[in-house]
């Protein structure tokens, strides 16, 4: 491929991406101030919901903050009775977070309207349309993953620990 279409398929892909990327933390944020948490307190229940149950340790490396910032987002999701710490049955000295009943439909309120328009605009897509954007949104959301674990470790090294 040509160095100047290469240039031009980047860039065309860079504008959407950027984006997306902006529409997506607002939208996030909108969703938490709704929930009355901060945007990291939001992503910590997605991804206990998703990962868990999970010890707090995994949690911070998953998403790149310090395991002492992640302690005070724990503990104030404990202290909401959002999320519950036990024991894990194989090792009791591991502690795993998971939510605690009725978080998962708490947190799904906030979303009603956008699933429900999410819904209608996938129906109205072909199914390989959908397979190859779920495909890509698949290979994006692993390499901002790593990028972002980089990026916080970056911003650690210079004494920024990134608590919200």
């Amino acid at each position: 491929m040509p160095k100047n279409v290469a240039h031009a398929r980047f860039e065309r892909y860079s504008l959407i991406a950027q984006q997306f990327g902006a529409r997506t933390v607002m939208f996030q944020q909108a969703a938490a101030r709704l929930l009355d948490l901060n945007v990291t307190q939001l992503e910590c229940l997605q991804l206990i919901r998703h990962l868990g149950p999970i010890t707090a340790s995994d949690l911070a490396r998953e998403i790149g903050i310090t395991q002492a910032s992640m302690s005070v987002v724990v503990g104030r999701l404990i202290e909401r009775r959002l999320v519950s710490r036990n024991r894990s049955s194989d090792d009791k000295r591991r502690r795993l977070l998971q939510l605690t009943e009725g978080t998962a439909a708490f947190v799904d309120a906030v979303y009603d309207r956008h699933v429900a328009r999410m819904k209608a605009i996938i129906d109205a897509i072909t199914e390989t349309e959908l397979d190859s954007a779920l495909s890509f949104m698949q290979i994006l959301e692993k390499e901002m993953r790593t990028t972002a674990i980089e990026m916080n470790k970056s911003a650690g090294d210079m004494g920024n620990d990134p608590l919200f």
